[in-house]
């Protein structure tokens, strides 16, 4: 909880930070190819959308709060029972990104981390003849991630982005039909591209 509380921290500086900053606002969607390091998994599309603003006299400080999804789903038949469950992260990020190259460059390098919580919601279904149970449980979970990439000019309004996270969620331990399940920490590499639009 003090991880948590810690990421909450995080999230309120950096509101703080765009409030006060001086350079133009930004909205930005993003979309990601999500590569988790865990067996078991395989490769899952990530939607979210960032929005903050830059300071500094050439615009090389960015930060900004994001939000955005992503989730697996599970099938598995264990002679006339099946299993069914699904598990959805939706994470909640304070992002700062310094970039290399002042505004007006046509090509910028950035680098920065992120850090936060993530929702993780957890749901499972069972099925064998004469019975049927579903639960479900939701966890609070410490996130932090590194990123890297390129911002690309495209008008002085709009500017593609395109690059690289490194992403860490901590693991729980949760509860599903009355039984404690530990969870591992996960990580996964992801490649992302956005579309950045200033106002």
């Amino acid at each position: 909880r003090k991880i948590v509380l810690t990421g909450l921290v995080a999230l309120t500086l950096a509101n703080v930070s765009i409030a006060e900053a001086a350079g133009p606002a930004f909205i930005r969607p993003t979309v990601a190819y999500v590569m988790p390091d865990a067996d078991g998994y395989d490769d899952a599309a990530y939607i979210g959308v960032a929005a903050g603003a830059t300071v500094g006299q050439t615009s090389q400080h960015e930060f900004s709060g994001e939000i955005g999804a992503t989730g697996w789903e599970f099938k598995e038949g264990y002679a006339s029972t099946w299993v069914e469950g699904t598990e959805t992260y939706v994470p909640f990020l304070a992002n700062y990104r310094y970039y290399a190259q002042p505004a007006d460059a046509k090509v910028r390098l950035y680098f920065g981390p992120s850090i936060g919580f993530t929702q993780a919601r957890y749901e499972i279904e069972v099925r064998s003849p004469g019975f049927f149970g579903k639960d479900d449980s939701t966890e609070i979970l410490f996130t932090f991630a590194a990123n890297i990439g390129v911002d690309i000019k495209l008008t002085e309004k709009l500017s593609l982005n395109a690059g690289y996270r490194y992403l860490y969620i901590e693991g729980c331990e949760t509860e599903l039909f009355g039984e404690d399940i530990d969870l591992d920490e996960s990580n996964a590499h992801a490649i992302t591209a956005g579309l950045n639009i200033r106002f």
